[in-house]
């Protein structure tokens, strides 16, 4: 389920699949004309997220997976010769 509603408002899709953002929601996402969004399905909703903020989203969960001043590639190796040492 969604967080907390921040903002509500009814729009209509027009013939071209199109929906317009009111400019309140445009400031808040830091969005322009051009600027590309993501569009998820959850559920039976969607949500739509500024480029930024899914870099944002996807940076923070990466970082959480990783050992505190470990890299990925280092622990790959690390695992690699000690399989290696052992045949």
């Amino acid at each position: 389920m969604f967080d907390t509603v921040k903002f509500s408002r009814q729009s209509k899709i027009d013939s071209a699949g199109r929906i317009v953002l009111p400019i309140e929601l445009r400031n808040r996402l830091g969005v322009k004309k051009g600027d590309a969004v993501i569009l998820e399905e959850a559920g039976d909703e969607v949500r739509l997220i500024s480029v930024q903020q899914a870099r944002r989203n996807a940076k923070a969960y990466f970082q959480s997976l990783g050992s505190s001043g470990t890299r990925w590639s280092d622990e790959l190796l690390a695992e690699r010769r000690e399989e290696s040492r052992r045949e």
